[in-house]
């Protein structure tokens, strides 16, 4: 449909062919800048007549109907055209303008309840001067074409303004690299509230995050060309090197992206067998541009998730958890303004992670989880993270949903998260009680220091842990 012009189909009956061609100069002003006219003498040579009558009639904005007394005794116009110009004229699809050519009898007729012209039922050919009948006939048209393009104008306006607030929220949700089923439920209600329909919703987010999935594929495509080089020369030579940079900037990465990249390569590369050729990543790296993570599929819930009220009652009676415990406080006094301590403090985090994620890693132990104990000894533990090795022998590290808000992740952090470590949102059942996820891949693949720097990154970074009032808890189960 053209937005700067109407279609205008023209019903008539061949013994008024004559009245018809009386009537087109009128109409010739407004053609192509106002109207686009048709009738079926413009139906070309071999074409099905009656399959393009029924086209243009049901594509058309307004239909003419000139109507006499051989207009109304025609059947194929009485039983074909005017049932299926009405059905869309009250449906508010198109607009039926009957013309009166001649006199005839109103008895019967099924647009006796429409607006005619000319006015007062008068036919053309009773006016002395047809040609002001002609114009009256042609002024109607006008007006009626004008109205419905102002009014298509508007509509494209609101739907202009609906596309633009929608997409505006869309780029807000889009800020950490993710639409979360929070944040979808809100995209929906907008939606709705625009009445913005889903197709066009989905086009806008697939524009929105064209950008960031480019960036992404870039990544992988550096991330494929490093395994390569690597399994033909490591350590990587001078001019090999040269070859890397300018691969980097014909795809448009960032340096930060890269080295982050390639240090996940490396290391993947060191952990493999020397004769097998390297094939998966640690961990999906995602660019500084927000891009939300694909995995190829979603890791298998904790066994947490699944457990049953009878065991939770269990676990609440021990007191100390079911395996080896750690603590962890905050540093007091003057050595709370002092940086090193909070060093010292993650260094012996990560020191006393490693053995529990390498007993993890050879299935000493079936998960570690990093919890908050309040100084109040009436409060209970708060798990807060969760590394278990899945039913498919992936590591993945689980982040819970059911803690105080003020333990709770901040949105710019797990933006940061989402860019250094890959972190998705945790969808379906699971995310009842887990928010979000880092999966590792094989658990004989993976390298320990690597779930323990995201652990870290986790507690002390974005939470703050621990503090005077709450300590980090380590407990293997």
């Amino acid at each position: 449909m053209s937005t700067d012009t109407v279609s205008l189909f023209i019903s008539y009956s061949h013994k008024d062919e004559a009245l018809r061609d009386e009537l087109m100069p009128f109409l010739a002003p407004m053609r192509g800048a106002l109207i686009a006219d048709w009738h079926d003498r413009k139906i070309a040579a071999g074409a099905q007549w009656d399959a393009e009558i029924d086209a243009q009639l049901h594509s058309a904005d307004i239909i003419v109907m000139l109507m006499s007394q051989d207009f109304l005794a025609s059947e194929y116009i009485t039983k074909t055209e005017v049932p299926a110009a009405l059905a869309r004229h009250e449906a508010g699809h198109a607009v039926v303008i009957p013309v009166i050519l001649r006199t005839f009898s109103w008895y019967g007729s099924p647009l006796a309840h429409l607006q005619s012209v000319p006015r007062d039922k008068k036919a053309v050919t009773t006016w002395s001067d047809r040609d002001s009948a002609y114009v009256a006939v042609a002024d109607a048209i006008r007006e009626e074409a004008q109205r419905l393009l102002a009014q298509r104008q508007a509509q494209a306006e609101l739907r202009a303004a609906a596309g633009k607030r929608y997409r505006q929220k869309v780029d807000e949700m889009l800020s950490d690299g993710l639409i979360s089923l929070v944040e979808r439920e809100t995209l929906d209600e907008l939606r709705a509230s625009l009445a913005l329909p889903a197709e066009a919703a989905a086009a806008i987010e697939a524009e929105a995050n064209q950008p960031f999935r480019q960036y992404h594929e870039g990544l992988e495509k550096y991330r494929k060309t490093m395994l390569k080089v690597l399994a033909v020369e490591n350590p990587i030579s001078a001019p090999t090197r040269k070859d890397l940079d300018l691969r980097k900037r014909d795809l448009g990465l960032k340096d930060a992206d890269v080295v982050r990249l390639e240090a996940h390569v490396m290391a993947e590369f060191a952990a493999q067998p020397r004769a097998a050729a390297p094939s998966v990543p640690v961990a999906p790296v995602t660019p500084s541009a927000p891009v939300a993570p694909a995995p190829a599929r979603r890791p298998a819930a904790p066994a947490a998730a699944a457990a049953d009220d009878a065991a939770d009652e269990a676990a609440d009676d021990d007191e100390a958890g079911d395996g080896e415990e750690t603590l962890f406080y905050a540093p007091e006094g003057d050595d709370a303004e002092d940086e090193a301590a909070w060093d010292a403090l993650r260094e012996a985090l990560a020191d006393a992670l490693l053995p529990g994620l390498t007993a993890l890693r050879n299935e000493a132990c079936t998960s570690l989880v990093l919890f908050a104990r309040s100084a109040d000894e009436n409060d209970d533990d708060i798990d807060l993270i969760e590394c278990i090795v899945d039913d498919d022998g992936d590591v993945v590290v689980w982040v819970r949903r059911d803690v105080p808000p003020e333990l709770a992740l901040p949105k710019a952090e797990r933006k940061r998260l989402v860019e250094e470590f890959g972190m998705a949102v945790a969808e379906g059942e699971v995310a009842e009680q887990y928010s979000h996820y880092v999966s590792f891949g094989p658990v004989r693949r993976v390298r320990p220091e690597a779930v323990v720097g995201l652990v870290v990154a986790l507690l002390t970074d974005p939470l703050g842990l621990p503090r005077d009032d709450i300590a980090i808890g380590c407990r293997l189960e």
